[in-house]
């Protein structure tokens, strides 16, 4: 199915990786771009990524499925930077390119350890091991997105009696519809899709509004009370709590039982 997806192949660079990468050019017949990376760090890689992801859609805008392919030339165990990859992206396809399907897969040696399949359980949807057969990979993508696609008739988040529909960009609490601002929306599901964790302020910053920390804007308490306005008036249980000194935190009720 390589004509109707988009590949970004994010690699160190190195010569079993370049191998990799001449392999895709070879034969694969949509289109294919690639990014250099020589630390496995979301933190690094994630504007560059983003830039190159959003410029290649632009391009491409008649595809919708898009293969973040990962290829290692080793691996250690536990390996927290690698393992902080796919939620972040996955986050990223949800909140700021919600209108493609993207997996995430990983590329290894055959020489890898087994305890890489560790990493299926931190969103990579399939571990190929390479030099692998063209029918091979085809098959495997192709599982991803049928995966994807069973996925997509819930894209419903509920936390207590609050529900935000990915897919209609509709968020209701209780039975009554909750009118956002588009940038109210994606604050709101930035911090739903990590409830229960503290947001700091920087980290909003950077990922909601794409900007470097900047001590002299109050951007993200006026928007936080925006959606405190909209969200958790006249109902008992508030969702968005202050973390004095770290940030703010989207707060289930089943967390304090």
């Amino acid at each position: 199915m390589s004509k109707s997806y988009i590949l970004i192949h994010v690699h160190p660079g190195n010569s079993y990786t370049n191998h990799i990468q001449t392999w895709f050019q070879q034969w694969m017949d949509g289109p294919i771009e690639q990014l250099l990376c020589d630390e496995w760090q979301w933190a690094v890689i994630q504007e560059a990524l983003r830039e190159r992801l959003q410029e290649t859609l632009r391009t491409h805008s008649h595809l919708k499925y898009v293969v973040i392919a990962l290829s290692l030339d080793k691996y250690t165990d536990n390996d927290e930077g690698l393992l902080e990859i796919p939620p972040q992206l996955q986050a990223l396809f949800t909140m700021e390119v919600h209108y493609v399907k993207g997996a995430v897969i990983l590329i290894v040696p055959n020489a890898v350890p087994a305890g890489i399949y560790a990493a299926l359980q931190h969103g990579y949807n399939d571990i190929i091991r390479f030099p692998c057969p063209v029918e091979e990979w085809d098959a495997r993508i192709g599982r991803a997105f049928s995966t994807e696609l069973k996925q997509e008739t819930n894209q419903v988040i509920a936390i207590g009696d609050l529900s935000i529909d990915i897919e209609r960009k509709r968020v209701t609490r209780g039975e009554q519809p909750v009118p956002l601002t588009p940038k109210e929306y994606e604050l709101l599901l930035y911090m739903a899709l990590r409830t229960n964790r503290i947001c700091s302020r920087e980290e909003l910053l950077r990922e909601v509004w794409h900007m470097a920390f900047d001590a002299q804007t109050n951007i993200v308490e006026v928007y936080i009370n925006y959606l405190r306005r909209k969200i958790d008036r006249g109902h008992g249980w508030k969702f968005i709590r202050t973390v004095r000194g770290h940030g703010y935190r989207m707060e289930s009720p089943e967390a304090t039982i």
